[in-house]
């Protein structure tokens, strides 16, 4: 995945890479591509604190059949086994570990997709709301968690 995305920096364009960064190593290697072309660097951690929620949606991916990789499990058995077997290796992001210049954690229960993806480009900086914050603009702090 970060080839592809170096492709894509070497050319000038954008990317978004959707990867789970349970290891440190692949924020370090993220970090490393990011420097090499300039590009900045923001984390978006998607969490869902609505358990049932979460769970719902497994149910769904696994009917539709769109778990056929290991890291896309398909049922809360698999989640919790996966998230046992980081031994906590997955908690870098908020252990004070590891210093994150644009971090934001958003509650994917909390919003639209259009709603989430506009409080993420307000909180890194890529927009700012409009001077009249009731023109239908998502309200950052309904839909995320922190900075």
């Amino acid at each position: 995945m970060f080839r592809t995305a170096a492709r894509q920096l070497k050319v000038g364009n954008s990317v978004v890479v959707d990867c789970p960064l349970s290891r440190k190593s692949l924020y370090a290697d993220a970090q490393t591509l990011a420097a090499e072309y300039n590009a900045d660097l923001a984390i978006v951690e998607c969490v869902t604190l609505e358990k049932d929620i979460w769970q719902a949606r497994l149910a769904a991916r696994s009917r539709s059949g769109s778990s056929d990789r290991a890291h896309k499990p398909a049922d809360w058995e698999t989640v919790q086994n996966l998230i046992a077997g980081y031994q906590g290796a997955c908690n870098w992001t908020s252990d004070g570990s590891c210093k994150l210049s644009k971090h934001v954690v958003i509650d994917t229960s909390r919003g639209s997709a259009m709603e989430l993806a506009a409080s993420v480009a307000i909180r890194i900086g890529l927009l700012s709301p409009p001077a009249d914050a009731t023109a239908g603009w998502p309200n950052p702090s309904r839909t995320g968690l922190e900075d």
